[in-house]
């Protein structure tokens, strides 16, 4: 936000934000929206694949779960069974290739295709709570201009990891560790 001059607390504030993660990403988008000292708002969030059933729901977000029923990751957080009522799922029964199925079901590539189809869905039935849940959506993406015109915007990707080290380094990296 700051790159886009979005600067004081002020304008801070008055912004909404959209929260997309794909599997452990839409985890940390639920864990970040339900901080409370955040300096925006959270408006939204889409899982694609995430495993985010049972997590706690930040009051006033909307929140689209994006689902395949051949992907196990979803199920790992509940969202087999009862869900909190105001996730949204959208579910979609995949062709599996002759190759690669828990791969291809749990693709990030495979969950943008089932996003489009959760867009269609929407502009035929739009007073479904799927409808409802992408318009609120829609509004945080730039809208379609007419042929040869621009509409200007920026695209910002990071992302996050977490480096794996041994007892050994773990333990030298913990100053306060003490040693026997």
């Amino acid at each position: 936000m700051a790159r886009a001059g979005i600067t004081t607390p002020e304008e801070l504030a008055r912004q909404d934000v959209i929260m997309i993660g794909h599997s452990q990403g839409a985890m940390i988008a639920m864990a970040l929206a339900a901080t409370t000292d955040l300096p925006y708002r959270v408006g939204a969030i889409v899982s694609a694949g995430g495993p985010i059933g049972r997590m706690p729901v930040p009051r006033g977000v909307a929140i689209l779960a994006l689902r395949h029923v051949q992907d196990p990751i979803p199920l790992f957080g509940g969202l087999a069974g009862e869900v909190d009522p105001s996730i949204t799922v959208f579910e979609r029964s995949l062709r599996a290739p002759q190759a690669g199925v828990l791969y291809y079901a749990h693709a990030a590539n495979t969950y943008a295709t089932t996003a489009r189809h959760a867009a269609e869905y929407a502009r035929h039935v739009p007073n479904s709570p799927v409808g409802r849940i992408i318009e609120r959506v829609r509004d945080y993406f730039p809208q379609p201009e007419p042929l040869g015109a621009t509409e200007p915007g920026r695209v910002f990707l990071y992302e996050l990891y977490q480096d794996v080290l041994d007892q050994a380094s773990t333990e030298r990296s913990r100053p306060w560790h003490r040693h026997r």
